[in-house]
């Protein structure tokens, strides 16, 4: 369901059961194993959230630290970006070698490669997604800042938007 008050900035949309993933090309559905799909590749200043085929959400933390549901994952300390292929593999890049690392079958397996893609978020239709839980924000074309809290209050600048109590994902539109 899509909510987007009379108030607020056309391109500022509330969106509740939005996928993640996004596909290289325009007006298309999501597709997360789509061949050289659009990836989300967060960082440890991105925010936003990533949700695997088995519907994990998996978060960076500013301090580096991979979470999956909210909770800190073994050997997920010292990450400094985390994405999702397009097979639908985890993968977190180290913060001091630069190497990449799978999340395969409870442990992280590498070094290897980057997995990233052609298509990176700001180069295609890609949307980050803001939860209660993922922290981070999003800023619009205009330069305001959008982030969504703890407790599910949409804020623009830092003042709670009215009528944006009780979201649950905060997206922008493509």
């Amino acid at each position: 369901m899509t909510h987007s008050p009379p108030f607020w900035p056309p391109r500022a949309i509330l969106l509740v059961g939005l996928a993640t993933a996004c596909s290289a090309s325009p007006g298309t559905q999501p597709q997360i194993a789509a061949l050289d799909a659009c990836q989300t590749v967060l960082t440890t200043t991105s925010g936003g959230a990533i949700t695997d085929d088995a519907g994990n959400t998996w978060t960076l933390t500013p301090a580096g630290e991979v979470d999956e549901n909210g909770a800190a994952v073994p050997g997920g300390a010292g990450t400094a970006q985390l994405t999702l292929d397009a097979s639908g593999t985890l993968w977190g890049q180290d913060v001091h070698s630069g190497g990449w690392y799978a999340w395969r079958n409870g442990t992280w397996n590498g070094p290897s490669g980057s997995p990233v893609g052609t298509h990176v978020c700001g180069d295609c239709t890609c949307q980050i997604v803001l939860t209660p839980a993922s922290g981070g924000s999003i800023k619009d074309d205009a330069g305001n800042t959008w982030t969504l809290s703890p407790t599910g209050e949409v804020d623009e600048n830092g003042a709670a938007v009215p009528g944006g109590a009780g979201t649950a994902q905060l997206t922008l539109d493509a």
